[in-house]
């Protein structure tokens, strides 16, 4: 399989997952305050009933998710914002994998503890005696659902204010559809 047909089955299975909780999201979403930096996506999450006071919207959770197919995707310079409260890795169990044996051994290229991982699971993989007989994600989408790994740790303090995000999803989402 190409790089562009795992990257698009990662996406699909992220929107899945992201249009099934209560959130607020968008693809290829610019944040110009951060010097137009652009996730892949990027959600925002709020849990405060049916009313909410201005302080309580400040409260809600940002999330930046960086889809990767394979570890010259991740290496190629476009792209690992961290600028969320969370940050996910979406791609495959062997980028996952790769990455973690590399940083673990000293390689300070690797992404390490801000980021949180998600990765493809098939649906026949817990009757899998060893992670060895998992099978290989090929962009496939039937059957299919993302592991989420460790959460993304979160940020201290969040770049910019939760406005600045809402603005950014609003001017992404603008013509793209169902994800708004």
């Amino acid at each position: 399989m190409s790089r562009s047909e795992i990257t698009a089955g990662l996406s699909e299975l992220l929107e899945r997952h992201l249009s099934g909780k209560t959130c607020v999201w968008g693809r290829e979403v610019s944040i110009e305050t951060l010097g137009r930096c652009r996730p892949d996506y990027l959600s925002v999450s709020a849990y405060f009933g049916k009313l909410a006071g201005l302080s309580d919207i400040e409260r809600a959770e940002v999330a930046a998710y960086e889809v990767k197919s394979c570890m010259a995707d991740l290496k190629s310079g476009h792209g690992l914002n961290a600028v969320g409260d969370l940050n996910y890795i979406v791609g495959p169990y062997e980028l996952m994998m790769e990455v973690v044996e590399r940083h673990c051994a000293g390689d300070e290229s690797m992404p390490g503890g801000e980021w949180g991982w998600a990765y493809p699971l098939h649906k026949d993989s817990r009757s899998l005696k060893t992670l060895r007989d998992m099978p290989r994600y090929e962009g496939q989408t039937e059957g299919w659902r993302l592991h989420w790994v460790t959460p993304g740790r979160l940020a201290a303090q969040r770049p910019q204010p939760i406005f600045v995000y809402l603005w950014a999803l609003l001017h992404s989402c603008h013509g793209q559809g169902s994800s708004c």
